[in-house]
């Protein structure tokens, strides 16, 4: 027996959402990115522009400490206006995968099964959890101060102009602005994956114990295409019981890495004797998969 055709048509509305997700989770982040970045470069500028006649426009060390002072302060109120964002986002994140789980139960049930879960359907909208971005949020804002202090070093070593400084800091293409942007925005996506998920199996793991449903199981989506990680190839239409964990060979990904010409690397989930393992997603850096509801019954 397989999943009646409505389930395929939730799942990708599903996908729809969490696609707009997505889109405005990382319009925040650029946002924020985008105010401070542009008032330290401004900062930068002006205090390269005061430099002494003596410096002919070179980085001395006090601009280069001024800099770096900038730089911190810069990425200590970007980093509360991104805890902000993410915190704001990871709630609508929670929200969503709760509604999701309540949506693919009533798939293919009786009228006396859909009673029951209605009753329930206040509790499993309310199952709240608390955000963990703190850490990447973290590491991601120290990776880029301490890129700052790198270049503040090499400048005053090699006699570099303090408007040269002013924008690999913070204004031209390979500034650490840009990439560290590019960097949060992989802390996004697997922030999201992972609140979404979280979410999705507390509910998952409610309904399965209040209705005494022991046909209530999981099953790994991926999005399958070019931009796949070769572990995502494999995990994908994975169907585990609701306690168990995903087991992919290493191997095989290693095989399938060299298929699709793609590095297996970035993976998160542990190695398990000879298989990556895991309970959760993320299964790697970049997560764009998820877990959606299955049934025994389906096969």
């Amino acid at each position: 027996m397989a999943a009646p055709p409505e389930y395929t048509d939730l799942v990708a509305r599903e996908d729809e959402r969490l696609d707009a997700l997505d889109v405005a989770a990382l319009s925040a982040i650029a946002a924020a990115y985008a105010a401070e970045q542009a008032d330290l470069h401004r900062s930068l500028q002006a205090q390269a522009k005061r430099l002494p006649a003596s410096a002919q426009g070179k980085v001395t060390t006090g601009y280069a400490a001024r800099v770096i002072r900038e730089h911190e302060r810069t990425l200590t109120a970007l980093a509360k206006r991104l805890d902000t964002a993410l915190t704001k986002q990871q709630g609508v994140y929670t929200d969503r995968a709760l509604r999701d789980v309540y949506a693919e139960l009533t798939i293919g049930v009786t009228p006396d099964y859909r009673r029951r879960l209605q009753a329930l359907q206040a509790r499993i909208y309310k199952l709240q959890l608390e955000p963990k971005h703190a850490d990447p949020l973290e590491r991601a804002m120290r990776y880029a101060l301490g890129q700052g202090e790198d270049l503040a070093r090499i400048a005053l070593a090699r006699g570099r102009d303090a408007a040269w400084l002013a924008d690999a800091v913070s204004d031209d293409a390979e500034s650490i602005y840009t990439v560290s942007r590019s960097r949060l925005g992989v802390v996004l996506r697997t922030e999201a994956a992972a609140t979404y998920s979280e979410a999705h199996q507390a509910a998952l793991v409610y309904a399965r114990d209040t209705l005494n449903d022991r046909t209530i199981q999981r099953r790994a989506y991926e999005l399958r295409d070019k931009r796949n990680h070769p572990l995502s190839r494999l995990l994908d239409g994975r169907v585990v019981a609701v306690d168990e964990p995903w087991r992919v060979s290493v191997a095989d990904v290693a095989k399938m890495a060299n298929t699709m010409k793609k590095s297996p690397g970035g993976v998160i989930w542990p190695v398990k004797g000879a298989s990556y393992e895991g309970s959760e997603y993320p299964a790697h850096y970049n997560e764009r998969g998820r877990q959606t509801l299955w049934r025994s019954t389906w096969g």
